[in-house]
């Protein structure tokens, strides 16, 4: 047994110093050749209205929430709706909106910057947005590189 551990030790001992001096030396070539850094970004839109179609809003809603909370900076995030469910009157929390039951869910509407609103939102402005067209899109568009991630959360039907 003890001839068993101490071949396991060794094994550990060893791996975590080549551990150790792999990441020292990425370390060390990162600082003579910088790389360019990689960024988050995301492109979230519900393509309905109505206050019928609550989900695709409130799901949007969350999903900007999400982003936020896994480090996509907000300057990053470009989120499209028609934004015609919080203020509804038909809602029976005014200026809020819920992904789920039960009385501990988040408001996900809070904090919720809505980019592109009402009547513009159209599958014209989506692309537009997707492909930086800023003679289309009039606000932010996504900017990313090839060496970003980017979400893409289209909500609707089907």
């Amino acid at each position: 047994a003890q001839a068993i551990l101490a071949s396991s030790i060794d094994r550990s001992t060893s791996i975590g110093f080549h551990t150790s001096c792999a990441t020292m030396f990425r370390l060390a070539i990162s600082l003579f050749f910088p790389v360019a850094s990689a960024e988050k970004w995301a492109v979230i839109a519900a393509g309905s209205s109505g206050f019928w179609n609550y989900r695709h809003q409130a799901d949007s809603c969350h999903a900007y929430q999400l982003m936020v909370k896994s480090g996509v900076p907000a300057e990053n995030i470009i989120l499209m709706m028609q934004d015609d469910v919080a203020k509804s009157s038909e809602n029976p929390f005014p200026g809020q909106l819920f992904n789920k039951p039960g009385n501990d869910s988040p408001d996900v509407y809070k904090g919720c910057k809505v980019d592109y609103s009402g009547d513009i939102v159209t599958a014209q402005l989506f692309l537009d947005v997707l492909t930086s067209n800023t003679t289309g899109a009039k606000g932010k568009v996504l900017k990313s590189t090839e060496e970003d991630t980017v979400f893409v959360n289209f909500v609707d039907h089907g």
